[in-house]
């Protein structure tokens, strides 16, 4: 994954977010994160071949907490609606190597997502707010590499959620809390080499995606 092009999104966020302060129809928040894992894990069986059946994980979870810093870009459509575009960073730290759990590694992934923001103003300048995200989440984990390649291969996939919250109204700083639930998928390709199977090339791959529930608090401020 290049790196390079996520950072540029996020520069280019900033830089015309801010030449937009002046422009009442637009508004940028800046938001801090901590996601638990929540579910019960589970399994699913794939058959790859009449003679080849395989057990892979399907719901996971996290070992620690995922912590994660967001930007988004958002415009007003109306009073209480708000619609937007948003990049962060994840880092869930310390997870097991799936194939060999003597090891361990950081895992970095990248969401890139659209938003629809819903917000109540209260009496006292306080506000209720609300979110629901929508995109795809950039990850690109290898493990074990081999003459042939990679053993095992993890890429991104669909990450979504929604937000419910509470904050402060102010001219120009509004600090707000959030508690939500968020949904990431992850799309794995496993070499059957690594699964004892006889007489399996190392192109003979299955394919499978795995799920992961987290609840999410958010501290953020919108400017």
């Amino acid at each position: 994954m290049n790196y390079k092009i996520i950072l540029t999104i996020l520069l280019s966020l900033h830089i015309f977010s801010s030449s937009s302060q002046n422009a009442k129809s637009f508004f940028i928040t800046t938001e801090v994160q901590s996601k638990f894992s929540i579910g019960t894990p589970s399994r699913d069986i794939i058959g790859y071949s009449p003679d080849i059946v395989v057990n892979v994980p399907k719901v996971s979870k996290f070992r620690n907490p995922v912590y994660g810093i967001d930007i988004s870009l958002n415009y007003i459509l109306n009073k209480r609606f708000s619609a937007g575009i948003g990049v962060g960073l994840n880092i869930a730290k310390h997870e097991y190597n799936p194939t060999d759990f003597d090891e361990y590694y950081d895992k970095v992934m990248i969401p890139v997502y659209f938003r629809l923001n819903y917000e109540l103003n209260m009496q006292k300048e306080w506000m209720l707010l609300s979110n629901v995200n929508i995109g795809y989440q950039f990850s690109d984990q290898n493990f074990n590499n081999t003459a042939n390649g990679f053993i095992l291969e993890e890429k991104g996939g669909v990450v979504t959620g929604i937000n419910f919250g509470a904050g402060k109204k102010d001219n120009r700083f509004s600090p707000y809390i959030k508690l939500g639930y968020e949904f990431n998928c992850f799309n794995n390709e496993h070499s059957l080499v690594d699964m004892g199977f006889q007489d399996i090339n190392y192109s003979d791959k299955i394919e499978y995606r795995r799920y992961y529930h987290l609840l999410k608090l958010t501290i953020g401020i919108k400017i």
